[in-house]
């Protein structure tokens, strides 16, 4: 008879052998200080034959801290499928969430499927992928050795043919370069170091009915401990704080990710920082930005909005993501869901 339970962390070398993600990262996952998180496992007798897991994360919604969960290393034993077991571990999950006041579970994932038997609600195409050119020596990019490939027709369909996401990205970015942009230097805008006390003042000072990451000091270091490293800025407009930028700069990529970006002003729009912040010597070296936004989010649409009066490059409706509501109504439309979500 099947069994169903919440894991402890003494049962950390048990889960990775089933889910072999390594028995640190189980560890940083699911048993660290910062959020109250779960898995949820099938036994049948002592075997290990599934699992689901919750990881917490504190979103900030109204001027309040609320805890959500996200859905993380699903697996189910091959020769256990079809009895029902993933949709009796979300329960199981649920039943903690519940316990702890979470109001939704949610994941990127395209199993769309199983989660809705599950009791999710499923979302395709919600995001549009933007790459805005970062101009300063174009045809030096455009011409670098490193990029040559780029004019072979032949080499550059094997690259888009095989879809990987980082290749696809790095040609767009080049591309990119050539799209004049509309759009000039701002002198008000400015970039100071991350200080999260000024962020949180901010955001629960403007913060409207959607569902934002709490980027705390705490959750970063989390992210350090996880082997991701993040560029931290403020954003400032005349000395003032009206947000922050997260950018993920690889030295293997000829585009750096902005993963997560806040903005608060009347005076000031999203293609203006990213310009002066493609102004910035750290980014020189790249060819782009490339920023995911969540198309059915009203703020976000008025951003994709900027950034296509600016001439970028927007592709559309890519991204598929679930959500179950536990204690609060939500839908896609309520988050404001950038790349930092997906990469948790």
């Amino acid at each position: 008879m099947l069994k169903y339970t919440i894991a402890n962390k003494t049962n950390i070398v048990e889960l990775n052998n089933l889910n072999q993600i390594g028995e640190t990262s189980w560890q940083t996952e699911f048993f660290y200080v910062m959020q109250p998180s779960y898995v949820a496992v099938c036994l049948d007798s002592s075997k290990f034959v599934g699992i689901e897991g919750y990881i917490g994360y504190y979103l900030i919604h109204e001027n309040s801290l609320v805890l959500t969960h996200r859905s993380e290393r699903t697996i189910v034993n091959p020769n256990y499928r079809g009895q029902g077991i993933f949709e009796k571990l979300i329960s199981t999950c649920d039943r903690s969430a519940l316990n702890d006041n979470s109001a939704f579970s949610w994941g990127a994932t395209s199993a769309l499927k199983p989660f809705k038997k599950a009791g999710f609600n499923g979302y395709i195409g919600f995001r549009s992928y933007i790459f805005f050119p970062i101009n300063s020596n174009i045809l030096k990019k455009l011409f670098a050795p490193s990029k040559l490939h780029f004019f072979n027709p032949f080499k550059t369909y094997q690259s888009l043919k095989s879809k990987k996401l980082s290749e696809i990205k790095s040609f767009i970015s080049w591309l990119s370069l050539i799209k004049p942009l509309k759009i000039k230097k701002s002198k008000t805008i400015s970039f100071a170091e991350y200080k999260y006390e000024l962020i949180k003042e901010l955001i629960f000072k403007n913060d409207q009915s959607t569902y934002k990451l709490n980027p705390t000091n705490v959750f970063f270091d989390w992210l350090e401990n996880k082997g991701l490293s993040y560029l931290k800025l403020l954003i400032r407009e005349n000395q003032s704080i009206i947000g922050y930028v997260i950018v993920k700069p690889d030295a293997n990529d000829n585009y750096c990710s902005i993963v997560d970006i806040y903005l608060r002003s009347d005076t000031v729009n999203i293609s203006q920082v990213l310009f002066n912040l493609s102004k910035e010597e750290q980014f020189q070296k790249f060819d782009a930005f490339f920023l995911a936004l969540n198309n059915s989010n009203n703020i976000h649409q008025s951003w994709i909005q900027h950034l296509q009066q600016s001439r970028v490059i927007n592709l559309k409706k890519a991204g598929s993501f679930v959500i179950k509501p536990l204690n609060n109504k939500v839908s896609i439309e309520d988050l404001l869901l950038t790349d930092l979500w997906l990469e948790l």
